[in-house]
């Protein structure tokens, strides 16, 4: 593999681990302060969907992370010929 790819799929994975990390940290605060509060139904439904948000923004970061570094891969060295 060339040094380009190698540095656009560590730039990828890099990007991705940062944008996890403050995925995790803001959802973890809006949990704790949810949790804080006297459940009732509305907090626990509040709750779920939080839940349910961070894990589809999570899991669509990982997919979108496999999507760009297979693109990398079979990415050519001259782009500007496709157009």
């Amino acid at each position: 593999m060339e040094v380009i790819k190698i540095k656009g799929i560590i730039t990828t994975i890099i990007i991705t681990i940062i944008f996890l990390i403050l995925f995790i940290i803001y959802g973890f605060g809006i949990i704790t302060s949810i949790l804080s509060i006297k459940g009732n139904f509305f907090t626990n439904a509040i709750f779920f969907v939080v839940i349910g948000l961070l894990v589809f923004f999570i899991i669509s970061l990982i997919i979108t992370m496999f999507n760009r570094i297979k693109e990398i891969k079979k990415e050519e060295k001259d782009d500007l010929s496709k157009y």
